[in-house]
């Protein structure tokens, strides 16, 4: 019964999570609710949780049937994609938390900003994403089964220099510094902005506002906190402890749930907290349907 219930939720959170980030993808592109270039992180932020998230029926169905389905490639493959997103992800809450400080502590800096630059920014986000996710595939620790043998991710179990190197130096600069540097990018913008605007202030043409915008990356940190911390705690653990060679499937599976659970429900922020977010769905919705009925 365990592995159907936990199969299960991979595949329900896996399809609700790529539809949810669709649709605040769609939205940041065609909705018209923030500025440009301020929409291109989050665009390319709603990216990488959908790629998060888009593996999930790999383990949901290998978890079904009692093992990996997809070989090994499938399983480096799996791995790499797992933390190619899983850490551009944390990367571009730090570059959000950053976009933040900069316009509303240095804003005549930032006013002269282009579209095309805010990508370039992104790509370096992708970038340090792909250098932590290439390493395992150089040699730099490893991709493997875990050990239920039903999904593939680093090799918990190994206890070596190489493998301790590689989960501390992730677990710091992929993790712990990220969201140490962007809890202070954050606190500065609250000091600088609440002498300046208020909270019901937006901009033109329903616009989010600076404050709103600064709340909406405030709580998409909080959240990064809690559904990646298991993952952290998980890569520490099996560095000082050594990793469990026998775990069940739910403790397992619990660090991956926790994340994937995380990125759908952060869609769900940005709606709660803009009203001017709720009517650029709005919009959308009603031209979608204007257009299925043309057809």
């Amino acid at each position: 019964m365990e592995p159907f219930v936990v199969g299960m939720l991979y595949l329900i959170i896996g399809t609700t999570g790529v539809l949810s980030n669709l649709v605040i993808l769609v939205t940041f592109i065609n909705g018209n609710v923030i500025p440009s270039p301020k929409h291109v992180l989050h665009a390319h932020f709603a990216v990488a949780n959908i790629g998060v998230i888009a593996g999930s029926a790999f383990p949901s169905l290998s978890i079904m049937s009692g093992r990996w389905l997809f070989g090994e490639i499938g399983c480096q493959a799996y791995g790499f994609e797992g933390f190619l997103f899983g850490v551009s992800a944390i990367g571009f809450v730090v570059a959000l938390g950053l976009e933040r400080y900069l316009i509303n502590t240095r804003p005549d800096k930032c006013s002269s900003i282009t579209t095309k630059q805010m990508h370039l920014f992104a790509m370096v986000v992708w970038a340090q994403g792909l250098f932590w996710a290439t390493m395992p595939l150089l040699g730099w620790s490893r991709y493997t089964k875990e050990p239920t043998g039903t999904s593939c991710t680093i090799d918990w179990t190994a206890a070596d220099d190489n493998h301790v190197s590689y989960i501390t130096s992730l677990t710091t600069f992929g993790f712990g510094v990220p969201v140490l540097v962007v809890g202070h990018f954050l606190l500065q913008s609250y000091k600088t902005l609440r002498c300046k605007y208020s909270d019901a202030e937006s901009n033109k043409q329903g616009e989010m506002s600076e404050i709103q915008l600064l709340k909406i990356v405030t709580f998409i940190l909080l959240m990064t906190l809690v559904m990646w911390s298991p993952y952290a705690f998980n890569c520490m653990y099996s560095v000082m402890i050594g990793g469990d060679q026998n775990p069940s499937l739910l403790r397992v599976a619990l660090p991956a749930l926790c994340a994937k659970g995380g990125t759908t429900f952060l869609p769900l922020i940005y709606p709660a907290v803009s009203l001017e977010f709720r009517q650029g769905l709005k919009r959308l919705f009603v031209a979608g349907a204007k257009s299925s009925k043309k057809k």
